[in-house]
């Protein structure tokens, strides 16, 4: 007897155990109907998988469930953008964590809504398309992604585009993505395009927000185009409806300043909509480092307003109406190692000074013909078009070395070891002044 109820006990142990250990291993869980994907995402565990079959899908998506570090819960279109929610009204609610959404598509069809709502925390949004938020001549309008609340997230390779708001005739804000009381967020390789509003605006609840990054991004207001397919009744072709690429609002008494890092992104196309409609409309008090980002084609390409601290660097601006424009006695401004271009002749050319700065600092800056008074600094230096490789098609590349007088970059900023292109700068002798280094081709 005593003999056997070892065996006994490792059998029942085998019998009790194995099944747990089954049903944890992450499983594939298939939909292809309104009624498949709700009851999939009520089943769906830690590490599983939900795979939305082809189609249109009229009911909002909606995910309450969680999963854990490590083991998100992914729901992932069968088909990368062919999985489409589309309806008049919201596409989507997320109030959920360790969510991966993959290559689904939304669509608000302009339903006086946000188009994804989204609360939680490490939620990914990844090659998504999210279009037609906001409203025509609705009563509450809306923006194409909204975060509350959340941490630690994601937006990766996204297309966010006609987010765009009416009431009573009159534009009305729609941004692409917001973020209210939000820290550690990063978008990243995603495109923005055609919105009424900012491309990206944190925070307009003026909530404690922090470290945002933004890179590798493109972002514009955009034209509205000849047969648009996605046309909006109140938004005529040619026009131009984006406020700002970025625009920051912060607490009054925050208990640390919130930070913004836009890195190697394309920004252009923001004029004519509002007054001093600018690519960037750094403000209030918050810290930003603007660097490795291509500005052009808007009516300002910075605007930059105390007290907020901000520094540029490695950025390449050309066909602005004015660069740069400074306010509110800012008490930070650090630019170095950019170059500034050709700008339209409609505005203030280089920069605009409401209230000089306490604190202002242009260096290792090239300028095409004349440097400004704000580039007095010996490490500034001004060419003509032929120095760079084509000023007609917006290519700042150097033909020939143009070097600094000392070893090292310009500035102590750690982000000027590299250039607008990401190549290192030469820490042990004269490097080239503005974003770029010479490379001959």
């Amino acid at each position: 007897m005593f003999r056997i109820l070892p065996t006994c006990l490792a059998i029942l142990c085998l019998f009790a155990f194995a099944p747990t250990a089954q049903c944890a291993e992450p499983r594939v869980l298939k939909a292809g109907t309104d009624a498949e994907i709700a009851k999939a995402l009520a089943d769906a565990k830690a590490g599983d998988t939900v795979i939305v079959a082809d189609g249109t899908y009229v009911e909002l998506l909606t995910i309450k469930t969680s999963g854990k570090p490590g083991q998100p819960i992914i729901i992932k279109a069968a088909n990368p953008r062919k999985s489409l929610f589309a309806r008049k009204g919201m596409a989507a609610r997320i109030d959920g964590s360790f969510l991966r959404i993959e290559g689904l598509g939304f669509d608000s069809q302009y339903g006086d809504c946000t188009c994804v709502r989204a609360a939680g925390k490490s939620i990914s949004f990844v090659d998504c398309e999210i279009r037609r938020a906001g409203t025509a001549d609705g009563k509450s309008s809306g923006d194409g992604l909204q975060f509350f609340d959340s941490a630690d997230c994601l937006v990766e390779k996204c297309f966010i585009h006609h987010c765009l708001g009416s009431t009573g005739g009159e534009r009305t804000d729609s941004h692409g993505i917001r973020l209210t009381q939000c820290h550690d967020m990063t978008v990243r390789g995603c495109q923005i395009d055609l919105v009424s509003g900012d491309c990206l605006q944190v925070d307009p609840n003026r909530k404690e927000w922090d470290n945002v990054l933004i890179e590798g991004c493109k972002l514009t207001g955009g034209k509205v185009a000849a047969n648009d397919p996605y046309a909006h009744p109140r938004y005529a072709v040619g026009a131009c409806p984006g406020e700002n690429a970025i625009d920051t609002k912060c607490p009054t008494k925050a208990k640390t300043r919130p930070r913004i890092t836009v890195r190697d992104c394309a920004v252009f196309g923001f004029r004519g909509t509002i007054g001093n409609a600018a690519a960037f409309n750094i403000k209030e008090d918050c810290e930003a480092v603007i660097d490795r980002c291509t500005i052009y084609d808007c009516e300002i390409g910075l605007r930059l307003r105390g007290p907020a601290r901000v520094r540029v660097t490695n950025c390449v601006l050309f066909d602005n109406d004015t660069h740069c424009r400074y306010e509110d006695n800012i008490p930070l401004l650090d630019i170095a190692h950019c170059t500034f271009g050709r700008a339209t002749g409609k505005g203030r050319g280089v920069f605009q000074e409401q209230r000089p700065s306490p604190d202002l600092r242009v260096l290792g800056c090239l300028f095409l013909a004349e440097k400004p008074k704000q580039a007095k600094a010996a490490s500034n230096k001004s060419a003509e078009a032929t120095a760079f490789v084509d000023v007609a098609k917006g290519d700042y590349r150097l033909m020939a070395a143009l070097p600094l007088a000392n070893n090292g970059p310009a500035s102590t900023n750690t982000e000027v070891k590299v250039d607008r292109a990401g190549v290192a700068r030469p820490p042990d002798k004269a490097p080239d002044v503005g974003a770029y280094q010479f490379r001959p081709r």
